[in-house]
């Protein structure tokens, strides 16, 4: 059960993974299904958390039936060196014990 558990969670990294590696092509999101105004709230929730504080940096990727309509970077990589988000920063995921006790119970 572990190895299957397992597997699934490297698979679900590896579909991840491959969505962002490659750079995505320039669309528009109204074109995908995507609100503007919405999307506009959310560069605005996303830099307000950033200004407050509760954030350093994030990059947010939305997809759509495959096609990537959002992806964009905030905020600071390294706030003390001052060096800003970059859309391939990689972040270090700490206690996925959840994420895969979760994927073992959905698979059961």
């Amino acid at each position: 059960m572990p190895r299957l558990a397992l597997a699934a969670l490297c698979c679900t990294f590896a579909c991840a993974s491959t969505s962002v590696a490659t750079a995505p092509p320039a669309v528009q999101p109204v074109d995908h299904g995507l609100s503007s105004v919405r999307l506009e709230r959310l560069d605005a929730a996303v830099e307000r958390l950033i200004d407050e504080g509760s954030l350093a940096g994030a990059v947010v990727l939305l997809q759509r039936r495959g096609v990537t309509a959002h992806f964009e970077a905030y905020g600071s990589l390294d706030v003390s060196a001052g060096r800003p988000m970059r859309r391939d920063a990689l972040f270090r995921i700490c206690s996925m014990s959840k994420a895969v006790t979760s994927v073992a119970a959905l698979l059961l």
